[in-house]
């Protein structure tokens, strides 16, 4: 819980420096490309493509991680939306001078935040494939594993 608190000090301190200090034209455009990979309506159909393919080429890991994919994206959506509801966290460039702006519980859809989802969904897709091919170093994407 300390370590909550802790960051939760630091958020605005952190978001001033990456805005003022670090931000540039390079930083939005890799952002972007954060924005398009972290996309649950791009994720499904990709999702859905490996599927596709694993059935195509014959391969049943890449089925069986396709379908874990969806489940995994299903029960992150349902999280993710219970937390952006449940607390209601506006913006950053919402509320530049408060990074404390809560709304709380509420379905308004304006000031829904907390979580990042593109982060959520993009992890969630992510490890189910590391998983699913450990064995790949880059999939898998662990120094520990071993080309098969």
């Amino acid at each position: 819980m300390t370590g909550i608190g802790v960051m939760m000090l630091a958020d605005e301190p952190i978001r001033d420096f990456w805005q003022d200090e670090l931000r540039s034209e390079t930083t939005d455009d890799i952002a972007e490309v954060g924005d398009t990979v972290g996309d649950f309506y791009k994720l499904l159909p990709a999702v859905g493509a490996g599927f596709v393919a694993g059935a195509v080429v014959g391969d049943r890991n890449l089925q069986a991680a396709s379908l874990e994919a969806v489940q995994a994206l299903a029960i992150t959506a349902g999280f993710v939306k219970a937390l952006k509801y449940g607390t209601g966290r506006h913006r950053p460039n919402d509320s530049p001078g408060d990074a404390f702006e809560f709304d709380g519980p509420g379905t308004s859809g304006d000031n829904n935040s907390f979580v990042s989802g593109h982060a959520a969904y993009s992890f969630s897709v992510a490890s189910t494939f590391s998983s699913a091919y450990d064995d790949n170093v880059y999939v898998a994407g662990s120094p520990m594993a071993s080309p098969g």
